[in-house]
């Protein structure tokens, strides 16, 4: 039998980390742009947005340098 996917609000999540790590700088903002950009799979309820937790701690635990293609694309759109 599969587990059951641990499935919350953005809110939620947020708080998840704020309770594990009173210190955390992921909110709610944060998670919400790693919505919007298509960096995490999320389900639609009605209005709300779902989140694998589990996968959105895959994610961040995965250490992605997003500040190095942050930079690439810079040198890509310089002015000449």
């Amino acid at each position: 039998m599969a587990q059951i996917p641990r499935m919350r609000t953005i809110h939620q999540c947020a708080a998840y980390f704020k309770e594990e790590d009173p210190e955390c700088c992921v909110g709610e903002w944060c998670i919400r742009q790693l919505v919007n950009q298509g960096k995490i799979p999320f389900r639609r309820s009605g209005r709300r947005i779902l989140i694998n937790l589990d996968t959105l701690i895959d994610y961040l635990a995965s250490g992605e340098n997003e500040a190095a293609g942050q930079e690439d694309e810079g040198i890509k759109n310089a002015p000449n």
